[in-house]
């Protein structure tokens, strides 16, 4: 505690260049109400907002009956947690199993909608985020819940004459990819490939692979990167090869099928899985390592809350303490079960973020846009 103390002081030091006696330096009169936070050494814990579409699952339903309900439940609730967590195997763990046999324990409502010709109704359950949580720290799982980035699929067709072709959202084969992406709410978009856009690339470009053509529609779609899959004819067979940019992970391909529907599906839940891994977060045991972060821009009470409410509601995170205020930034220690990195890197996806090159001294630095 002591070489703690004596850490945070030369923290302070570094930071701010005043005091640094471990209490809170003085700060302009908007904050006299978080400087009696501060100064109560105490961890703040603010209450969280909706859980949002990402705990929310819709199953189609035959009837409203009792029968079909549990199971409708139990569906559902096995889909979700395979949106949040890579694990193989996961039915067999036996605290998921109990919590299938019983799954009216994890979700907060239900309704139902008319469905469509594939079913009369629609049973729409909004899972209950601590609850589920809960369940997959007790099984020892990570969890996957920050904000999930928007990847562009760019799918060009070679004929078997060396014709080429991009296809759009409506083509069956882009359809499969993207639904394929749904089931685990991995948001995958396909270009409109309006006028406008196909006066800035052409079928060639993507075939060959050129990024930087591709990389400036991205702020169109809100996309994150992009990933080109391509597609040639061989007869009866196809050649399918995908890759990536601009993913936190290596992404990348080929195989043959005589069915290609089939095979961009597969390529659909290959990239899912693949994102999970990369970006899923152990949730169990202990504070493996302590992160220190400054926000500025927190001029008001309320943003202050706003703030701290978003940071103590980050997947591994346990603790939040706030160290020091000084105008508008406040110094905030964190006790994640992960790295600093990967539990942090979920702000970066947040737009009430706004990153900027962090002190050596910190694990992340930004401001706070709201």
């Amino acid at each position: 505690m002591v070489a703690e103390r004596g850490a945070v002081a030369g923290l302070l030091r570094r930071l701010w260049g005043g005091c640094a006696s471990g209490r809170s330096a003085p700060a302009a009169g908007r904050f006299g109400l978080l400087l009696l936070l501060l100064l109560s050494g105490a961890s703040v814990r603010a209450e969280l907002g909706t859980a949002g579409a990402l705990f929310d699952v819709v199953v189609p339903v035959v009837d409203q009956g009792a029968r079909t309900r549990t199971l409708a439940e139990r569906s559902a609730l096995e889909s979700l947690l395979k949106r949040l967590t890579p694990a193989p195997g996961l039915t067999r763990r036996p605290s998921i199993a109990e919590a299938l046999r019983n799954p009216d324990r994890f979700y907060r409502s239900a309704s139902y909608a008319p469905g469509g010709e594939a079913s009369p109704w629609l049973l729409t359950l909004q899972f209950d985020r601590e609850a589920i949580l809960s369940l997959l720290a007790q099984a020892e799982l990570p969890a996957w819940v920050s904000n999930r980035p928007r990847y562009l699929l760019w799918l060009v067709e070679e004929s078997e004459d060396g014709q080429r072709r991009l296809l759009d959202a409506e083509h069956p084969l882009a359809q499969a990819v993207v639904a394929a992406g749904r089931e685990r709410a991995v948001p995958l978009a396909v270009p409109l490939l309006d006028l406008a856009e196909l006066q800035q690339v052409a079928p060639w470009q993507v075939w060959g692979r050129f990024w930087g053509v591709l990389k400036p529609l991205r702020s169109r779609y809100e996309a994150e990167g992009e990933v080109i899959l391509r597609l040639r004819a061989e007869g009866d067979s196809w050649y399918v090869d995908y890759e990536g940019e601009g993913l936190p992970m290596p992404f990348s391909g080929a195989l043959r099928t005589e069915a290609p529907a089939v095979a961009l599906r597969a390529v659909g839940q290959g990239l899912a899985d693949a994102l999970l891994e990369r970006l899923a977060l152990r949730l169990t045991g202990e504070a493996s390592a302590i992160a220190y972060l400054r926000l500025d821009g927190l001029e008001a009470l309320a943003q202050y809350a706003e703030a701290l409410a978003v940071l103590e509601g980050l997947a591994g995170v346990t603790e939040v303490f706030v160290l020091e205020a000084q105008n508008d930034a406040v110094l905030f220690r964190l006790a994640v079960t992960d790295t600093p990195e990967r539990v942090l890197a979920q702000l970066n996806r947040d737009g009430r973020f706004e990153a900027s090159p962090p002190d050596p001294a910190l694990a992340w630095q930004g401001r706070w846009k709201g």
